[in-house]
């Protein structure tokens, strides 16, 4: 899989749909590695 960008990052955060596309089309699930959060992209997979 691709480098994800971090969330945390501030230029992310101004605009983070770009980061949210890529995650659905990469991993609809993903860990971040510098901190214990995960995110997942579909409402599918947390129903």
């Amino acid at each position: 899989m691709h480098q994800i960008d971090d969330l945390m990052n501030p230029s992310v955060q101004s605009c983070p749909y770009g980061l949210f596309t890529r995650l659905r089309d990469q991993a609809t699930v993903y860990k971040m590695s510098h901190q214990d959060i995960y995110i997942v992209t579909s409402f599918d997979l947390c129903a």
